[in-house]
């Protein structure tokens, strides 16, 4: 959640400003999570309030951000089933899962966020309305897949390529653009791309490294992690001509982007919890060891 680099680089912070300026471009713009932020950190280990942290402070400075979207990364079922309904139920922002399932007995469950005593089942697709200034409406379509790898005795899934051939024939019909958000290896998006050649694009997540590959008409594309950069993907439709295009940007988020300071405020609040629990532990975070 914070700048790395002494500061220099990353943070929730500059995804937030990211965001910010890009919703006063255009107000259909949505901030999108790929998978792998709950865990892991060094932040799992320390405790707040009596608890394990296990996440609570990635939730956190995501809602200051205004994160739109998240999908879960194999690394979401690191942590209990508990502590994991925690996070969920803290956010702000909409789950998608199309083949990741709450394992309860022999049942496989939608998961879901429980507010004031309700619950809200995460959806296997999700179809947002949308308009421009002129008043031309479109509908785009969200589906939301993670590789089968974490093998929590709480989760289970469906075969990932099954799921979203059959979703996106689902609703293909019915929106004017599928968007698929994976968390799984380059080489499934890959096969993906080519098994759906009509998705308008895929939001990709698992890698840390980054990564940017274009399958038939097809972007995949994949930030740094740690917020380090942010693919800011324009999807243009013309719904006289029913064609669309799509044009994807990799924006290095550097000093050239400042701080938002509400969420930057969330950030060092848990930078605060973070130094007090290594201190106790006797640990200084701030200490030089060596300087080479």
């Amino acid at each position: 959640i914070a700048a790395l680099a002494n500061g220099t680089e990353g943070g929730m912070a500059r995804v937030a400003t990211l965001k910010q300026q890009y919703v006063q471009k255009n107000p259909n713009t949505l901030l999108v999570m790929a998978g792998d932020f709950i865990s892991p950190s060094v932040y799992n280990s320390l405790q707040y309030q009596g608890k394990r942290i296990r996440g609570q402070q990635m939730i956190d400075a995501m809602n200051a951000a205004g994160f739109d979207i998240a999908v879960f990364g194999n690394h979401e079922f690191d942590i209990t089933e508990s502590e994991l309904q925690s996070r969920i139920n803290e956010s702000n922002f909409l789950w998608i899962s199309s083949n990741s399932f709450h394992k309860v007995k022999d049942s496989l469950l939608p998961f879901a966020k429980t507010t004031a005593g309700k619950e809200y089942p995460f959806p296997k697709t999700f179809i947002l309305a949308l308009h421009d200034k002129d008043g031309t409406a479109v509908k785009i379509g969200f589906i939301g897949i993670t590789l089968p790898f974490n093998k929590a005795d709480y989760v289970g899934y469906t075969d990932p390529l099954t799921t979203a051939k059959e979703l996106y024939n689902q609703i293909k019909d019915s929106v004017d653009a599928v968007i698929a958000i994976t968390h799984q290896s380059i080489q499934d998006d890959e096969i993906l791309a080519k098994a759906i050649p009509g998705l308008a694009f895929i939001i990709g997540g698992h890698e840390h490294d980054m990564r940017f590959e274009k399958i038939g008409n097809i972007y995949i594309t994949k930030a740094l992690a740690n917020a380090k950069s942010a693919y800011v993907i324009k999807l243009l439709i013309n719904k006289k001509k029913g064609t669309q295009k799509v044009k994807p940007e990799n924006i290095f988020l550097d000093q050239s982007i400042p701080l938002d300071s509400s969420t930057n405020d969330v950030v060092q609040k848990w930078t605060k919890i973070a130094d007090s629990n290594y201190s106790s532990l006797g640990f200084d975070a701030a200490k030089i060891l060596i300087t080479t």
